[in-house]
């Protein structure tokens, strides 16, 4: 017997549109204290009526640390971050904002790795994120219940039934570390779970650094057009700009991000 469906979250999971749900490491950056480890989130990727999946269409989904006012304002910030005084939760938004967030503002590369899941796999990870987004709160500690093992508790409580997990390792949580454990699971098939994406999005600055030492293709051109991030076409002013339509005022929150692994993925 079929499971009864909810018109609501139908409507909100668009599952015939899901093409792939990514993984994404945002790279540390000095650019505010909570930015200075890295970060973990979930990217919806969704297809248009034509087939492609331009990156207006995606979707972000985190675990941020909430907070009544800015983390850079408040003197406890690390004592509460260290002994748990935080509490956390799932955070659903476009992904051009964190785009603007992460790549425009504070000059962050996206590392993106592609899960392998099936459609029923899809759906149950969806139906997750939608009962957790709608009731979910959590203790968050910096080092060892953070962004990055939030998120694994969620993936592998909605599709891990049929794959082999190894255990995570360590007392910290850093996000490189976690994404070793998925890297090596594999289902019945002996398939990885997760897929690197070479197609990394760079910060602009990282980009201008990149063509800077490219060989001109052009004798009568100096210039480049960065690539927009995950598709063909080019970034424009207008998809860079702030958006001007929330559907609501989100709280006071911050990632709150984790040291690296070994120095990987550390600060340029």
């Amino acid at each position: 017997v079929a499971a009864p469906s909810c018109a609501a979250f139908e409507r909100w999971a668009e599952l015939d549109s899901l093409a792939e749900v990514e993984v994404v490491l945002a790279a540390p950056s000095t650019a505010m204290v909570g930015s200075l480890f890295g970060h973990l989130f979930l990217r919806l990727v969704y297809r248009d009526d034509d087939g492609e999946t331009p990156a207006h269409l995606s979707r972000s989904v985190a675990f941020l640390a909430d907070n009544d006012v800015p983390f850079e304002a408040d003197r406890g910030y690390a004592w509460k971050g260290l002994t748990g005084v935080y509490s956390a939760s799932l955070h659903e938004r476009p992904f051009m904002d964190a785009f603007r967030e992460y790549v425009v503002t504070e000059g962050r590369d996206l590392r993106r790795w592609r899960l392998a899941l099936d459609a029923g796999e899809r759906r149950t990870l969806m139906e997750r994120i939608w009962t957790v987004e709608e009731a979910g709160q959590f203790a968050y500690y910096f080092f060892r219940q953070n962004c990055a093992t939030l998120m694994m508790d969620l993936v592998e409580d909605a599709v891990f039934a049929t794959r082999t997990v190894g255990p995570r390792r360590g007392v910290a949580s850093p996000p490189a570390s976690t994404l070793e454990v998925w890297a090596e699971a594999r289902d019945a098939d002996g398939q990885p779970l997760l897929t690197f994406v070479p197609q990394a999005i760079l910060s602009f600055d990282h980009e201008a650094r990149v063509s800077s030492r490219r060989p001109p293709t052009n004798a009568g051109s100096s210039t480049r057009t960065p690539p927009s991030p995950c598709t063909g076409s080019t970034i424009t002013a207008a998809t860079v700009a702030p958006s001007r339509h929330r559907t609501q005022t989100p709280r006071s929150r911050s990632a709150i991000e984790i040291p690296p692994a070994n120095g990987r993925n550390g600060a340029r």
